[in-house]
């Protein structure tokens, strides 16, 4: 249980890491934003972190509600099929983590760029 424990916090520092520096990445460089507003893979890209952080959102939900019942005494052993669906979730994760950073390396070469397409169109996409 505190190896699950360990790893969401790892992969909402993670997380947070990335979000940092894509955040930068938009506002920072010399592409900008409105580079970025046209690329479709962009919009890709916001969907897995979205996906990622609602993905971590049940895990952090049940680490914090089993921290504060062990603080309380009502501490019971995890159920089998909680931490069976933790480990998927925690897997889910995984595949983002590895995801994200290769649609950031697409994006920023600028592959499927198109500027004839509005940004709004790509992120219905």
């Amino acid at each position: 249980e505190n190896l699950v424990a360990n790893a969401d916090i790892g992969f909402g520092l993670w997380g947070a890491l990335i979000t940092y520096t894509g955040y930068l990445r938009v506002v920072s460089t010399e592409k900008g934003f409105d580079f970025y507003a046209h690329e479709p893979i962009f919009w890709l890209k916001i969907a897995f972190v979205g996906i990622f952080g609602a993905a971590s959102f049940f895990n952090t939900t049940q680490v914090i509600k089993r921290s504060i019942a062990r603080r309380n005494g009502n501490f019971e052993p995890m159920s089998e099929a909680l931490a069976n669906r933790m480990i998927q979730i925690c897997n889910a994760e995984i595949v983002a983590i590895g995801v994200i950073p290769v649609t950031a390396t697409f994006m920023a070469r600028g592959v499927l760029y198109s500027d004839s397409i509005p940004w709004q169109a790509e992120a219905f996409l």
